[in-house]
């Protein structure tokens, strides 16, 4: 058995043939090289384009920063609900007591404890709790103006509404 060379023909590609373009000889060995050269091109080129310097921070470091931030916040916010928590059941045991001479010293007790917690954590900024406490305020003052009028108020807001 003799074995005969057999031509394997590859059909290239329109890029292929780009590169190699006016090569009669050899052009496999055109094609590499051309390869080569093209690979050698983008490497250089990324090198020269994204320089890493010492001083700015990779996208690892990034991602880490973010993340150490976003836990300090979430570990701020659950310090914080659990106070809450705690002044709110505070409040209600202090409700749920006979005798009422602790309710306003509680509550201010509580208020001042809330307020520590939230000017030691960069949730809200002072800014954020002013405009809170303008809603709270707006709130108790609507609630307390319900309150005044009775229920008869009520009847004759439903009364228009049913008019309407």
């Amino acid at each position: 058995m003799t074995q005969t060379p057999q031509e394997i023909r590859i059909l290239l590609g329109p890029v292929a043939r780009g590169l190699i373009e006016g090569v009669d000889r050899n052009r496999p060995s055109a094609l590499d090289v051309a390869i080569t050269t093209l690979k050698n091109q983008v490497r250089d080129l990324s090198e020269q384009a994204s320089p890493v310097a010492p001083d700015q921070p990779t996208s690892d470091e990034r991602i880490l920063s973010v993340l150490k931030t976003q836990s300090r916040a979430i570990r701020e916010m659950s310090e914080l609900a659990v106070a809450e928590m705690k002044m709110t059941r505070l409040l209600i045991s202090a409700l749920l007591k006979d005798s009422d001479n602790d309710d306003p010293r509680l509550r201010e007790l509580s208020e001042t404890v809330i307020d520590q917690i939230y000017e030691n954590s960069s949730i809200l900024s002072a800014d954020d709790r002013d405009g809170l406490l303008q809603k709270e305020e707006a709130f108790l003052t609507a609630t307390r103006l319900e309150l005044e009028r009775g229920p008869d108020a009520c009847k004759t807001n439903e009364g228009r509404e049913i008019e309407r």
